[in-house]
């Protein structure tokens, strides 16, 4: 009689999955399921990526679009936190796209968050992302960013 050996695989047993999660998963990230928050940091994000491809300053754009110099340099101080304590590289989209990169999506929880006052929420987004010693930094940077947003 010989040992059987464990093996990886999935068993011919199957879990159903309600057909409600699979459409989930499979139904992109949209601009416009945004809130104003949201909107307006993941589009001062893609305007700062084509910026730094095209070797622009983004400020004097940024300024522009959200009619406060104070508020872009709010933006562009969270943004580079977010750059210094990511993971990897921050994924964005390009501007004309209605789609979201889920970098994106979190940033704008993030932001969503912050808006609100909800710390632990702001912490909970991050848990397993970010380390720990960095959420407050990224706190602060999003709150004033949000606070200065049109």
């Amino acid at each position: 009689m010989s040992a059987q050996t464990p093996s990886n695989r999935f068993s011919n047993a199957r879990v159903p999955i309600p057909d409600d999660h699979i459409a989930r998963l499979q139904a992109p990230l949209l601009l416009q399921h945004q809130t104003c928050n949201s909107y307006r940091i993941t589009m001062a994000l893609r305007l700062m990526a084509v910026c730094n491809c095209s070797g622009h300053d983004p400020l004097p754009l940024l300024a522009h679009r959200l009619a406060n110099v104070g508020a872009a340099r709010a933006v562009i101080a969270f943004a580079d936190h977010v750059g210094m304590c990511w993971p990897e590289n921050v994924q964005v989209m390009r501007p004309c796209c209605g789609a979201l990169s889920h970098d994106e999506w979190t940033i704008g929880l993030l932001a969503d968050a912050a808006a609100t006052g909800q710390r632990n929420q702001f912490s909970a987004i991050l848990d397993g992302l970010v380390r720990q010693s960095r959420h407050e930094r990224l706190y602060d940077l999003a709150k004033a960013a949000v606070a200065l947003l049109p």
